[in-house]
C-alpha cells in the first residue's frame, strides 16, 4: 500500500531549493571563476600498475574543449580491464555552497563512443594524498577521500555537447582499486557520501574510462558542481509524454514515497527504472496518459541516473494541508 508522506514544509523547501540553485564551475576551458583549466588536465593510464592501456589528452583550441582518446585493455596480472583517465591536481574553487540533497556534478561532454559503459568521474577532497586516495579507493590504508561514480553519455551526445548530471548520492569513497566498482554505496552507508565540507576542499578531479575494455573518445567542455538538478533539467517535466520508440512508464509507491514517470527504451532501461522505483514500475495505460498528475501530484524535479531521466512528482501542498488538518481532528 502506498502511504503519502509529503508535507507542506517539504513542498516549501523544494520551492526554496529551486529558487536558490547554485552552479560553481570546477573545470572550464578558460579558467572562468577561478576554475581549473582544461589544458591542465593530463592523461594517466594503467601501465603504472603493469597494464597495457593507452591514453592521450589533447586540446581543441578552436572549439574550446579537451579530448581523451584511449584504449582500455586487460591488466595481465589482474586478468581484468584496466583504466585510462584525464584529470588535474590543483586548487579548485570552494564548491560547498553547491551541495544539496538534489545536487550533483554536472559534466558537459560529447562522445563518439557514447555506448561505452565504463565512464566514471572522481574527485578527491580533504585527502592527505589525493593521488594515493584516487589509486586506493579507500581499500588501502589512509586512502579514503576520493569519491567516484559511474556516468553514461546519451546517444544525443555522439556529436553534440550534452549535460550529464551525476547526483552526489551516486558517489562513494569506498571502491575496489582493481575494478573501480563501489564496495559500499552512499545508499548503504552515509559515511561514504560526499558532504558540503568535501566540496569545500576539492583537490583532484578525474574523468575515467575503467573496468570495460574498448576504444573510447570523450570530449569535455566543462565540469561544475550544482546544488539542484533543476539547473540541468529546468522546472518542466521531461517525460509527461513520450514519442518515437520510447514507452511511458510510471510508479506510484517509490522508495521516496513519490510518483515517478519516465520514457524508456528497451529492456535495460525498463529494468533500471524497476530497480530505482523499488520494483513498482508499470507501463502507462493509454487512457491514463498522465498518471502522476491525475492522482493529484505536483511535478517537483527531473532526476538522472546513469543516463536515465525520470520525473519525480510530490503530493500537492493543498492535499498536505488537508491531510494534516484531518489528522488533528
Amino acid at each position: 500500500m502506498f502511504t503519502r508522506k509529503a508535507t507542506l514544509a517539504t513542498a516549501v523547501l523544494a520551492a526554496v531549493s529551486l529558487a536558490t540553485s547554485i552552479e560553481i564551475p570546477l573545470v572550464t576551458y578558460d579558467g572562468d571563476q577561478d576554475s581549473i583549466m582544461l589544458k591542465d588536465f593530463e592523461a594517466l593510464v594503467d601501465p603504472v600498475m603493469g597494464g597495457q592501456s593507452t591514453g592521450e589528452w589533447s586540446m581543441n583550441e578552436t572549439a574550446s574543449f579537451g579530448r581523451l582518446d584511449a584504449e582500455v585493455k586487460d591488466v595481465p596480472s589482474l586478468e581484468a580491464p584496466g583504466f585510462a583517465t584525464a584529470g588535474a591536481l590543483g586548487s579548485y574553487p570552494d564548491a560547498s555552497s553547491a551541495f544539496g540533497d538534489d545536487g550533483g556534478i554536472l559534466l558537459t561532454v560529447k562522445s563518439s563512443t557514447y555506448s561505452y559503459t565504463g565512464y566514471r568521474i572522481s574527485f578527491a577532497a580533504g585527502a592527505s594524498s589525493p593521488s594515493y586516495s584516487c589509486a586506493g579507493g579507500g581499500a588501502l590504508p589512509f586512502s579514503r577521500g576520493c569519491f567516484k561514480a559511474d556516468f553514461s553519455v546519451p546517444p544525443s551526445g555522439v556529436d553534440t555537447f550534452v549535460d550529464v548530471f551525476v547526483p552526489y548520492t551516486s558517489f562513494s569513497d569506498l571502491w575496489d582499486s582493481a575494478t573501480g566498482d563501489q564496495t559500499t554505496t552512499c545508499a548503504e552507508d552515509t559515511d561514504v557520501c560526499p558532504t558540503a565540507d568535501s566540496l569545500g576542499s576539492l583537490q583532484y578531479l578525474e574523468v575515467w574510462a575503467e573496468g570495460v575494455d574498448g576504444v573510447i573518445q570523450i570530449d569535455v567542455s566543462k565540469i561544475s558542481a550544482v546544488s539542484s538538478s533543476s539547473l540541468v533539467y529546468g522546472e518542466e517535466p521531461c517525460c509527461a509524454t513520450c514519442s518515437g520508440n520510447t514507452t511511458h512508464y510510471w510508479a506510484l509507491d517509490t522508495p521516496q514515497n513519490e510518483c515517478a514517470e519516465a520514457c524508456l527504451t528497451g529492456a535495460v532501461q525498463q529494468a533500471e527504472f524497476w530497480v530505482l522505483t523499488g520494483g513498482k514500475g508499470l507501463p502507462v495505460n493509454l487512457t491514463d496518459a498522465t498518471p502522476c498528475a491525475a492522482r493529484g501530484f505536483t511535478y517537483s524535479r527531473t532526476d538522472a541516473f546513469a543516463g536515465l531521466e525520470m520525473d519525480k512528482w510530490v503530493e500537492s501542498a493543498g492535499e498536505s494541508e488537508q491531510e494534516e488538518e484531518e489528522s488533528l481532528e
